[in-house]
C-alpha cells in the first residue's frame, strides 16, 4: 500500500471478504449506522487487488493485497470475513511481523484460543470490556447456532436457572460464502429445467419426476460442482462450511450417497450439557470433540460451569 498522509492514525480500519455473504451485510449495516463517517476504511481484496474500491473509502481510493502483510500492518484494526482458510494464512504472519492491532474476526479459526474473546456483546459485554482493560486484541465472533441461543437465554443461565440445553442445527450452505451459494441456485435451476415440461403437466407421473431429477443431480457436470464437489441439490446435505475442515471424513469429503437416502448428517451443539445423555454421548462418538469446543466456546463467552467428561 502507498504511504498516503491523510490517512489518520487511531482509526485506520482494513475490511477484508466485505464482498461475501457475511461482509455484505455488515457492509450494510455499517453504512446505515453512520460508522464509515468514524474510520478511514482501506478495503481488502483476495481476488481483485488494484481495483476499485466501493464509495466508502476515502483517502484510499484502490483494492489493497489482502495477504500484503506490510500493508495489513498500517491498519489499527482488520475486520475479516474471509473465512478462516484467510485467517490461518495471514493472522500469525501478521502477529510475527510486529502488528499490535486489534484483529475482528468472522472465522471460527481463533475461537478457542487463549488470548480470543468470543464477541456477543448483548450477552457477555463484561468479559469484552474486561479483556479490553487488559489489552486484549483478539475479538472472535461465536457459532451462530450458540450465539443465537445465548441470546435467548443467557441472563437464565447468568441466574443459574438452566441445569443442561441440547439445540440442533444443519449447517447452511450459504456457510460456504457467495460462490457456494451461487453454485446451489445453479443446480437447482438444471434440476428444475430437466424436469419443466413433467412440472407443467398435472397428469405427469410423480415417480418419473423423481427419477428424471435424480438422474439429472448424478450427471451434473464438472462446473456445476466446482465449489461443494459434490451436487448438493434437492437430495443432498453437508456439515462443516464456514470453516476449515477439523477431520477427515467431514465436510464436503462426506458425500451423502454413500448412506440411505433418507439420512441427514447432524450438527448438535451440546452448550452447557453438564450431564449428557446416552442419545448425545452416541453423537459424541459420531461427531468427536465438537461438543467438548463448544462448551469450551460457552466458557470463553463468560458462562463458567462443568465441562463434558
Amino acid at each position: 500500500m502507498a504511504s498516503n498522509s491523510a490517512l489518520v492514525s487511531g482509526n485506520v480500519v482494513g475490511l477484508v471478504g466485505w464482498r461475501g455473504m457475511v461482509g455484505s451485510v455488515l457492509m450494510d449495516r455499517m453504512a446505515a449506522e453512520g460508522d464509515f463517517d468514524l474510520i478511514e476504511p482501506i478495503f481488502f481484496s483476495t481476488s481483485n487487488v488494484g481495483g476499485a474500491a466501493p464509495a466508502w473509502a476515502k483517502n484510499e481510493p484502490k483494492l489493497q493485497d489482502a495477504y500484503d502483510i506490510d500493508a495489513l500492518k498500517r491498519c489499527d484494526v482488520i475486520l475479516t470475513a474471509q473465512g478462516g482458510d484467510y485467517t490461518t494464512a495471514v493472522f500469525e504472519k501478521l502477529r510475527a511481523a510486529g502488528w499490535h492491532g486489534h484483529w475482528i474476526d468472522a472465522a471460527s479459526s481463533l475461537r478457542m484460543s487463549t488470548d480470543a474473546v468470543i464477541v456477543l456483546d448483548p450477552v457477555n459485554m463484561n468479559v469484552i470490556a474486561d479483556a479490553a482493560a487488559k489489552g486484549g486484541k483478539n475479538w472472535i465472533g461465536g457459532n451462530c447456532t450458540v450465539s443465537c441461543m445465548l441470546m435467548g437465554v443467557g441472563a437464565l443461565y447468568k441466574a443459574g436457572l438452566v441445569e443442561w440445553m441440547s439445540t440442533q442445527t444443519y449447517q447452511a450452505a450459504s456457510g460456504g460464502g457467495a460462490q457456494h451459494m451461487r453454485e446451489l441456485l445453479t443446480q437447482y435451476g438444471t434440476i428444475n429445467q430437466s424436469v419443466k415440461h413433467l412440472l407443467d403437466d398435472p397428469k405427469s407421473a410423480i415417480l418419473e419426476i423423481d427419477r428424471q431429477v435424480v438422474e439429472t443431480q448424478r450427471g451434473l457436470r464438472a462446473e456445476e460442482t466446482a465449489n461443494f464437489a459434490v451436487p448438493l441439490g434437492v437430495q443432498g446435505r453437508m456439515e462443516g462450511h464456514g470453516g476449515n475442515q477439523q477431520n477427515s471424513g467431514s465436510g464436503i469429503r462426506l458425500w451423502l450417497q454413500r448412506y440411505p437416502r433418507r439420512w441427514f448428517l447432524r450438527a448438535c451443539w451440546r452448550d452447557a450439557l453438564s450431564q449428557p445423555s446416552p442419545d448425545l454421548q452416541a453423537e459424541e462418538r459420531c461427531a468427536p470433540g465438537r461438543h467438548r469446543s463448544n462448551d469450551r466456546q460457552r466458557q470463553r463467552m463468560g458462562f463458567r460451569g462443568a465441562q463434558h467428561p
